[in-house]
């Protein structure tokens, strides 16, 4: 505990030695233990390299009133919770989208409901800002997984799901406001 904590008063000091020991000390423990909260690969060393980079950003500032383990496990913790939180909203919001576009119709007034569905996502797609409809159409019409979009767009997952949360919740507005709009 001594050890951890002599490390994270030369982190904040700027240390870059420091911060590399503290990070080969907890990285794979805290990687095991988000992966089996999220159950992720991805999202696991996602998590844990954002706590780490935040870290290190934020070193200035660091104040860890408790002993290091115990923060970085908590941390670690919150993340998860958020992560699983926001992809139970994603996939929530994509499968009442999925309810509103059935893959067949059988008869001609849902098959024409179908198709102004389609246009109006394809319209709604267009009005998004650049970033989020690429990210958008990478992830559900190129199958691609977060980090396979970030590596691709050299931005970080965090943004990857923000990009992705804001298009189903554009989608989602412009859907809701098409039905409640038509007689």
């Amino acid at each position: 505990m001594l050890k951890d904590l002599f490390l994270i008063s030369q982190v904040k000091k700027g240390d870059i030695k420091a911060f590399e020991q503290l990070f080969r000390n907890y990285y794979s423990p805290l990687y095991h233990y988000a992966m089996s909260i999220v159950g992720e690969r991805d999202a696991a060393e996602e998590i844990v390299e954002e706590l780490f980079y935040v870290i290190w950003r934020d070193r200035g500032k660091l104040d860890i009133f408790r002993s290091t383990k115990s923060y970085l496990y908590t941390s670690v913790w919150n993340s998860c919770i958020q992560y699983i939180r926001q992809r139970q909203k994603e996939n929530e919001c994509y499968q009442n989208m999925q309810q509103l576009l059935p893959g067949h119709t059988d008869s001609l007034e849902e098959e024409t409901e179908y198709h102004e569905l389609q246009a109006l996502v394809e319209a709604c797609l267009t009005k998004m800002p650049d970033r989020c409809r690429q990210v958008f159409q990478m992830h559900r019409t190129e199958g691609l997984k977060y980090t396979e979009i970030a590596n691709k767009l050299d931005i970080s997952v965090k943004t990857v799901e923000a990009s992705i949360s804001k298009a189903l919740n554009i989608l989602r507005k412009e859907i809701e406001s098409y039905y409640n709009e038509r007689p």
